[in-house]
């Protein structure tokens, strides 16, 4: 299903943590598209796997993961990562890890095209 709201970029940075209320909000919605919500999930999936806490293996993370999406992201974050730095010199950026993050999607999507 196309229709529903994806935030696109769901990462430990971007979500905000409030200990007075305990509650927890999704923020900087500004990649947000009308998607599948399978695309959101592989995308934790794949955030979880950056933080190197867990590794391609683990099948309670891969169960949130969808091969064709795992490949949809790759894309979109090798395509990105193309972009000029948003402050230059920085090694450590947005860039670097965008790739890393392709390159871990494009990991899951041949794990999970293998399992399938």
């Amino acid at each position: 299903m196309l229709n529903q709201l994806v935030h696109m970029d769901i990462r430990a940075d971007n979500v905000a943590y409030n200990a007075d209320t305990n509650q927890i909000k999704i923020i900087d919605w500004n990649w947000t598209e009308l998607s599948s919500i399978t695309l959101d999930k592989t995308l934790v999936a794949i955030s979880i796997m950056d933080q190197e806490r867990f590794d391609i293996s683990d099948t309670e993370v891969m169960a949130f993961a969808d091969p064709h999406a795992a490949l949809a992201a790759a894309g979109f974050w090798f395509l990105n990562c193309l972009n000029p730095p948003i402050k230059a010199g920085d090694p450590d950026g947005l860039r670097p890890l965008q790739f890393r993050s392709g390159f871990r999607a494009l990991q899951m999507s041949s794990v999970l095209a293998k399992a399938h």
